[in-house]
């Protein structure tokens, strides 16, 4: 978790406790109802996410992948097509030097540039790949490929032949189907629409399966990790899971989402949600709003493709404008004020009422004032242009004490 440290115009450092992104400042010093298009700089200032980069455009184009792309019914290498492929969304994970291609079983060999099929179970339509194994999900069944062959799911042989076991390798959960599929914290985990399970146990008369939440998805973009945080979604919320209890993340804000498609990398979850793409990593940011409908990621990048055929990469251009609004957190009075800090333009509204617009390369103040509308403040609206910071805040209220 981040902590925001904003800075008061008069100089003083003010910590203002944990910054949740979309609630965020503390009452006293009137706080940050809500933006789009902003986050926090190391400075603790509040700045424009930096815009995504279109990196390829090309019709019909469904998925983008790590060297891969999947367009109309092809499957594209460096540009050229090696296969055909059926329609719907596709599972591609990386076993040795061959891309595996769930639920149409056909594998592009990187080294012999051969595109073929190979045996797996019918209708396994999510794999990871495990401990130089391909682990699968079959309605309620979690099979496992042999060692190191992705076309033999019969013969589960220890790797060092003792105890000497083999044979086909399947784990049922009891009632329902897996939904989802990862590897996490050294174990295959699976989930159900009600549950998470882990996979514990060193062959496959040993095999079990371990329930560890009570919470499951119900797609497999709904589930996915990085290092030592596994990110679902559930309930209408993002939750966390990093071994023992989960953690409902946006509980605190108080916001929910009717669907939502994770992609996980050291930054923390990346997700589309209701026409927005946004980030939570101890703050929940809006990156902006588009036209997407997929997220990927390797290379330390984020991509997002997009309807019309394009690709972009996320947070890798300039820093963009931004809206915040703010609602002083006191009561009593009549009027408010407010003084802030900022770098670049900034512009000040009340319901669409121009209060006031300044510009400035170096770090100024604008002051604003805004009626209160009964016992409940009024917001205030700012717009911030492109390579511009709010840099700290001082909200007073007339016949009440100055914060």
């Amino acid at each position: 978790m981040r902590y925001v440290r904003l800075y008061r115009p008069g100089g003083q450092q003010v910590q203002t406790g944990r910054f949740y992104g979309l609630s965020g400042l503390e009452p006293r010093l009137g706080y940050y109802d809500r933006g789009v298009g902003c986050e926090i700089d190391p400075q603790g200032h509040l700045v424009g996410a930096r815009a995504p980069v279109e990196v390829l455009r090309r019709p019909g184009l469904r998925q983008y992948g790590d060297g891969w792309t999947i367009e109309g019914d092809g499957f594209y290498v460096g540009g050229v097509k090696k296969g055909t492929l059926s329609a719907g969304e596709k599972c591609v994970v990386r076993f040795g030097d061959k891309w595996l291609i769930f639920p149409d079983r056909m594998a592009y060999d990187r080294v012999k540039n051969t595109f073929a099929g190979f045996t797996a179970p019918a209708d396994m339509r999510q794999a990871v790949v495990f401990g130089n194994r391909v682990f699968g999900i079959v309605g309620g069944l979690l099979r496992a490929s042999a060692l190191g062959d992705e076309g033999d799911w019969e013969s589960y042989q220890n790797p060092d032949g003792s105890p000497k076991e083999s044979g086909s390798y399947r784990v049922a959960v009891a009632g329902g189907s897996f939904t989802a599929i990862t590897a996490f914290l050294n174990h295959v985990t699976v989930f159900t629409d009600e549950a998470i399970y882990e996979l514990y146990g060193n062959r496959p008369s040993n095999f079990t399966l371990t329930q560890c939440a009570t919470l499951g998805v119900t797609g497999p973009g709904q589930a996915g990790c990085f290092d030592k945080t596994l990110w679902f979604f559930a309930r209408q919320s993002l939750y966390s899971y990093r071994g023992g209890a989960v953690r409902d993340e946006l509980a605190a804000l108080g916001i929910t989402f009717a669907d939502m498609q994770l992609c996980c990398t050291q930054r923390g979850a990346y997700f589309l949600a209701d026409g927005g793409v946004y980030r939570f990593d101890g703050a929940l940011v809006q990156l902006g709003a588009g036209d997407y409908t997929a997220l990927t990621t390797f290379g330390g990048t984020v991509y997002a493709t997009a309807a019309d055929g394009a690709c972009y990469a996320l947070e890798r251009g300039a820093r963009q404008g931004f809206c915040v609004q703010l609602r002083g957190g006191l009561g009593g009075g009549n009027l408010q004020q407010y003084e802030l800090l900022y770098r670049g333009s900034i512009a000040a509204y009340q319901n669409g009422r121009l209060l006031g617009k300044k510009q400035s390369r170096e770090l100024d103040r604008i002051r604003c004032y805004v009626q209160l509308g009964g016992r409940q403040p009024r917001p205030l609206q700012l717009r911030l242009g492109p390579d511009s910071a709010l840099c700290g805040l001082r909200y007073s209220l007339h016949g009440g004490d100055d914060r």
